[in-house]
């Protein structure tokens, strides 16, 4: 066995959907413990007559036993973060389409960059999100969420409102639900009876005031003019560009003071 294959054998060993952070931190306590006995009866074989294959090969199996160790001692956010009820979790943009010129004209550099944004809630025992996509205002299981974001390349960024915004959160869920069937707004001007992403979870959260609306802007703020994606998409709906009319985007809502950076999920 070489250091690749016990990587590979402790990747595939290491537990993806846990029920809590205390059930991973146990399983990580044991692997720690059985890497150390590992390492322990490693160190009192006898080396018989292949001497010197026998030293390499022990060589390598204490390098691999030593990952495996450090691996068992990182915090478990390392392995495996959390989420939480009320949690926001926010994907990353794409570069090309709808995606890359919500991006050009939302994000700022040096700082990530989001096209999605989704309420964290529960159905059960079951973690599911809430949220508005092309399927209209829907609920999805997040591990079904976390599939296709992955399946896309796409990075599921977590995002936790700070204590002071936290008793928002039940009021904030019920109010999603409430909200859940409604088609997708895919003109982003704000209508009562369809909703984006973004927009969908501002109303879910505005009797508390979480999220303010912003002027919308779909201009380049390198070359300061509306972009030919955002003036031709506006054009095939017979509808004059949007520009600063109130709404929200994931990148501006990512920036609430109300939120704290969490990490990532995947």
């Amino acid at each position: 066995m070489d250091i690749k294959d016990c990587r590979d054998a402790m990747a595939a060993a290491t537990p993806a959907g846990s029920s809590s952070l205390q059930a991973r931190q146990a399983h990580r306590r044991g692997r720690c413990q059985h890497a150390r006995d590992l390492l322990l009866g490693v160190s009192g074989l006898h080396l018989g007559d292949n001497a010197g294959t026998v030293v390499q090969t022990l060589h390598t199996m204490r390098i691999a036993l030593l990952l495996l160790l450090l691996i068992a001692l990182l915090p478990a956010t390392a392995l495996a973060l959390d989420v939480h009820e009320g949690d926001l979790l926010f994907v990353t943009a794409a570069r090309t389409g709808l995606s890359g010129a919500i991006d050009d004209a939302t994000a700022t550099q040096g700082e990530p960059s989001f096209d999605h944004v989704a309420l964290v809630a529960h159905a059960g025992d079951t973690e599911v999100v809430l949220h508005a996509d092309e399927q209209g205002s829907r609920e999805q299981a997040l591990a079904t969420f976390i599939a296709e974001a992955s399946a896309k390349q796409r990075q599921i960024v977590v995002y936790r409102l700070t204590p002071a915004y936290r008793p928002a959160i039940p009021h904030a869920i019920a109010q999603a639900r409430r909200m859940l069937g409604k088609p997708y707004n895919d003109t982003y001007v704000q209508d009562d009876n369809s909703y984006y992403c973004s927009d969908f979870i501002e109303r879910a959260f505005r009797a508390h005031q979480v999220f303010a609306l912003q002027p919308m802007n779909f201009k380049n703020p390198q070359t300061g003019n509306v972009s030919p994606y955002w003036t031709e998409f506006y054009r095939s709906k017979g509808m004059a560009v949007p520009q600063g009319l109130p709404g929200t985007n994931p990148n501006d809502m990512a920036k609430a003071a109300a939120l704290r950076m969490v990490g990532r999920l995947n």
